[in-house]
């Protein structure tokens, strides 16, 4: 017998769906400012190609805001408010109901048209959703649907089980250091480029204005350093951070760790305790063994099942080492970094002064990983990110590169993270005896005036403040993500979905 009644699971819908009624999604709901992923999926969702996407993300990094612009993007073009379902889980009723009978009682009571859009949040609160999405995918040719969840692992699984080309997975990171100064509504001039990596080639005065334009972005660094990239978070006072670091504490890694990740056959405490090693260790190479024995009473077996699932989770990056040619190393050991410094800090809050100079080191480095990573997805899914290291390493200081873009045909990019005070590159550093023939190596600095290019023998290194590094990658990732929509929309003008795009 259903602990819901019918009647329970309408009020609930209608309550979720107050467009029915209203005719427009309520303003706190639709938020004004677009992030990159919001691109990405509306490009999915109007494609003449049919398929649907399925947004994988921590909780709390802006799914469900994702869902209310694009219901209304649907109102504004004309659809009519009926056809438009929004199904939260993340309620007693519609969790114990699932996604099948919500879907069922809303087709026979509210609306039966062929054509209808379906929106369904934290989806991994039902086994079944796959299923259900395959469902309405092969039963409704004329619908289009969306479904968004916190436990990546979960539903990765069953989109490679399930998804049969239906399906089309998108990760939702935590903002870009760009997108949070967008949010913040601070007014910073338009660089002159956003293409990070050709700074080198652009005239000095250039190179000199778009510094200049960024320069007054270090304190508001210091902040997105410190609560993380949460879109919600992004305008608190200070006198909320604390509270706020105890929120991302609870309704991030402990609903991650301790819900989310319940039926992955884990001991919560273990994971935990593994979790908490590995924020203090951020942008190190991880020994497993050396960590198993700090940990007590963990197989270095149990401990990499941890790693791949806290990964999955979209907790942790791991960076794994290649070599020069660009291949990866064999029975190397991987760098840990932490998926957003705001989820470091609620776990080493405290511990450190917010000026360590060593603590502030391991946060840019672990930013900069992120921040290349997550433009490497939406600009080529080809390139990967990984550290270098010589052939044989007695990992002696310098003798690795901190981030490398590379492809199958060898590397594109060379960085090194020197966040300090009158940082010194040596002549046996990584970066310099790995040179590539037509690109410098890009140093990250601290000083925003410490920037530009310089020649050591016979390679080139380009200084870049962090600020200027993060704010351009997280442009680049944006605007990568807006000019592939732009085309979709251009090549697909008087199709049935056209009109969608934004």
């Amino acid at each position: 017998m259903a602990v819901f009644s019918d009647s329970d699971i309408l009020t609930i819908l209608r309550d979720q769906n107050p467009w029915w009624s209203s005719g427009a999604v309520p303003s706190p709901m639709e938020k004004p400012y677009h992030r990159g992923e919001y691109y990405e999926t509306s490009r999915v969702f109007t494609h003449p190609i049919r398929r649907f996407p399925v947004l994988s993300g921590l909780r709390r990094v802006g799914k469900s805001c994702i869902l209310y612009q694009m219901i209304g993007d649907l109102l504004r073009s004309g659809i009519n408010p009926v056809k438009i379902l929004y199904v939260s889980l993340d309620t007693a009723v519609l969790s114990e109901a699932g996604l099948l009978r919500s879907l069922h009682l809303y087709r026979s009571v509210i609306n039966n048209d062929p054509e209808f859009y379906f929106f369904a949040d934290e989806i991994q609160k039902d086994s079944d959703w796959a299923s259900v999405m395959k469902h309405v995918y092969d039963t409704f040719p004329a619908a289009r649907a969306v479904a968004t969840g916190s436990a990546s692992g979960k539903i990765e699984k069953k989109h490679r089980e399930t998804g049969e080309g239906r399906l089309h997975l998108i990760k939702v990171p935590t903002l870009s250091f760009y997108d949070y100064c967008a949010m913040k509504e601070i007014d910073i001039p338009t660089p002159d480029t956003d293409d990070l990596f050709s700074l080198h080639t652009l005239p000095q005065s250039v190179q000199a204005s778009i510094m200049m334009k960024l320069s007054g972005l270090s304190s508001v660094m210091y902040s997105y350093f410190h609560l993380g990239g949460f879109p919600e978070f992004v305008n608190v006072s200070p006198a909320d951070e604390s509270y706020v670091l105890s929120l991302i504490a609870e309704n991030v890694i402990n609903k991650a760790i301790y819900t989310d990740l319940a039926d992955e056959r884990v001991n919560p405490s273990q994971l935990r305790k593994l979790f908490i090693y590995l924020c203090n260790t951020t942008s190190n190479q991880l020994n497993i063994e050396e960590m198993c024995s700090q940990l007590g009473g963990l197989s270095p077996i149990t401990a990499g099942k941890y790693l791949e699932i806290l990964e999955n989770a979209n907790l942790i990056y791991r960076s794994w080492p290649i070599l020069q040619g660009g291949k990866k190393a064999l029975k190397a050991q991987a760098k840990i970094y932490i998926a957003d410094t705001g989820i470091r800090e609620a776990v080493m809050s405290g511990l450190y002064p917010q000026d360590d100079p060593v603590q502030l080191g391991y946060i840019v480095e672990s930013s900069a990983y992120k921040h290349t990573v997550d433009y490497c997805r939406v600009r080529d899914l080809s390139w990967s990110v990984g550290y270098l290291r010589p052939q044989a390493s007695r990992n002696r200081e310098g003798e690795e590169t901190d981030i490398v873009l590379y492809n199958g045909h060898g590397i594109l990019q060379l960085v090194e993270s020197k966040y300090r005070n009158n940082p010194i590159v040596k002549d046996t550093d990584m970066i310099l005896k790995a040179a590539l023939k037509d690109k410098p190596g890009y140093v990250i600095t601290k000083a925003p005036d410490d920037f530009g290019l310089i020649s050591r023998d016979q390679s080139m290194l380009y200084r870049i403040p962090a600020q200027v590094y993060l704010y351009l990658m997280g442009l680049m990732q944006h605007n990568a993500n807006l000019k592939e929509t732009r085309k979709q929309s251009s090549e697909h003008a008087g199709s049935p979905t056209e009109s969608l795009l934004i």
